[in-house]
């Protein structure tokens, strides 16, 4: 009977031992409860996002990108730089939150993709795009048409010329025709 209630200790004492550990488990995780305002998104190259992480935590978050090429992030302000696909992480403790950003190039258009000027005449092309990034004018054939920094378009002697707006990798082009 002594050896019996001696077996019954061992276990009991091994259960409570089990126990006492698998409850004094530290998981950092179910205290944070650590989301972002988006799952998903898209945005174009260029443009800035800011991502706000909710938690029941005072601890800061730390974020990343899984391709800096693609897109920075600080504090939560996503920026895209190239066209792609990244996925941004929120970390706190051992918690994190994902959003998967899908960047698109600029949308970017001029206000004529053609135009017909008598010699002496000028016009002003004008771009429309998101981007904030420099805009650089060009044209085919200087002594037909010349352009200025901001788009001022001049018509110098019969002929045709191209004028390019280049913002980043995209171009928009408008054909003069000189009269």
């Amino acid at each position: 009977m002594k050896r019996i209630n001696w077996y019954i200790f061992i276990v009991l004492l091994a259960c409570t031992l089990c126990f006492s550990l698998v409850g004094c488990s530290d998981n950092k995780s179910d205290e944070y409860n650590l989301s972002i305002n988006y799952t998903s998104f898209t945005m174009e190259v260029n443009e800035s996002v800011y991502l706000k992480a909710t938690s029941n935590s005072d601890e800061p978050v730390n974020w990343q990108t899984s391709n800096f090429a693609l897109a920075s992030v600080a504090n939560g302000k996503v920026t895209a730089k190239k066209v792609g696909t990244v996925t941004i992480t929120a970390t706190q403790g051992n918690a994190t939150a994902t959003c998967t950003v899908t960047i698109l190039q600029s949308s970017m258009s001029l206000n004529y993709t053609s135009v017909e000027l008598f010699v002496g005449e000028y016009i002003l092309l004008t771009v429309t795009s998101k981007s904030n990034e420099k805009i650089t004018w060009r044209t085919s054939n200087l002594s037909v048409a010349s352009v200025s920094a901001i788009g001022w378009v001049t018509a110098r002697k019969t002929g045709t010329a191209t004028i390019t707006a280049t913002q980043g990798s995209v171009k928009v082009s408008c054909v003069v025709i000189v009269k």
